[in-house]
């Protein structure tokens, strides 16, 4: 009898370890695919802001070079900047102009990011860095609105509902909004900056 008890409790124990094993196992698994789940959304993160890095430093680039051609056209004779801008050649006063266009931004990675609750495997500070970056990206087509393409868009908008000419100095004092844009583009600049250097450096401690 106690052959039979000593085989049976060996049996349970053989199964209770087991099983335990199994769960350790399995819970060894699902952590390391968590990982690998956290590591290859960062790495999309990353890839996201890059680009917008990319493609703001090019907006940069131009509002600087409309900021230049304005000043010039600023130094032409009174005669000329009170005439019809439309007389005057319209754009050929400012010749690296290409439109008003604000850049295009991607956000698809971080929107994907928080229907599948990835942010909750990461750390308060770095969901914090990441959401505060793509909140000014989005503030920043408020700023675009208000400092260029608002007044852009409404000096022509008066001109035409008074029927009278858009002089020149008028068009040139419309686009006045792109040196204060600058300061915005630069801010975000170094958003987008800290905020791949801080992927990266969570990325490297969780290896």
């Amino acid at each position: 009898m106690k052959k039979i008890l000593r085989d049976i409790f060996i049996q349970l124990i053989t199964v209770a370890v087991g099983v335990y094993l199994g769960i350790v196992a399995s819970d060894w698994k699902q952590d390391k695919s968590d990982v690998a789940d956290q590591r290859e959304f960062l790495d999309k993160l990353s890839l996201e802001i890059e680009n917008n890095r990319i493609e703001l430093e090019g907006a940069l680039a131009y509002h600087q070079t409309i900021i230049k051609d304005v000043n010039n056209a600023y130094s032409l004779s009174e005669d000329t900047l009170q005439s019809n801008f439309s007389e005057m050649g319209s754009w050929r006063l400012l010749p690296g102009w290409r439109g008003a266009d604000r850049p295009a931004f991607q956000q698809s990675v971080y929107q994907s990011g928080i229907i599948k609750n990835t942010f909750a495997d990461l750390d308060f500070d770095m969901i914090s860095r990441i959401e505060e970056t793509y909140n000014f990206q989005k503030e920043y087509y408020t700023y675009y609105q208000l400092l260029v393409f608002d007044p852009f868009i409404g000096v022509q908008t008066v001109a035409l509902s008074e029927e009278r000419e858009l002089k020149t100095e008028t068009m040139l004092n419309s686009l006045d909004g792109f040196n204060d844009l600058v300061q915005v583009d630069s801010k975000l600049l170094e958003h987008y900056t800290n905020t791949l250097d801080s992927i990266a450096s969570y990325s490297q401690s969780s290896n």
